[in-house]
């Protein structure tokens, strides 16, 4: 048996039209398609990356927001999701177009594990770590907060 592969993730959301949207204009991804499970009052959509990986986001009625976390890494204070890994070609770049778009920056550029790494949420507050793998990384020094 080989290992599987990671072929994509499912965020729920608050606003199914307007995180497709961001999620769309941010990353380059294209709707594939759209479904709704009417007996949970549920809808969802499908969105595909040019390179293969894909986002599914669900809405759902009475649905309530997950607790905000005061520093990316708080994620690592709870079990499950904690953050999903994007690879950018140009992570200033990617970083001010998330930014402009209504995303936050959480922790600036920073060397981590292959490559350059920030943190950043979008605009319904969920984690995601930007990696620009070809980026230098500089020498090690004092770890950032």
């Amino acid at each position: 048996m080989t290992a599987p592969t990671l072929s994509g993730y499912t965020l729920a959301v608050s606003d199914l039209d307007a995180t497709s949207a961001w999620y769309r204009r941010q990353f380059a991804l294209t709707a594939v398609g759209d479904f709704a499970l009417e007996p949970y009052d549920l809808r969802g959509v499908a969105l595909a990356a040019p390179n293969g990986w894909s986002i599914e986001l669900l809405q759902r009625a009475g649905a309530s927001a997950a607790d905000a976390v005061a520093h990316p890494l708080d994620t690592a204070l709870r079990t499950g999701y904690g953050f999903v890994q994007l690879d950018v070609d140009d992570l200033e770049a990617t970083v001010a177009a998330v930014v402009a778009d209504g995303g936050a920056a959480l922790m600036p550029p920073h060397p981590g594990p292959g490559g350059l790494a920030a943190f950043v949420a979008d605009p319904e507050g969920n984690v995601l770590r930007l990696r620009d793998p070809a980026a230098p990384v500089p020498p090690p020094g004092p770890q950032a907060d």
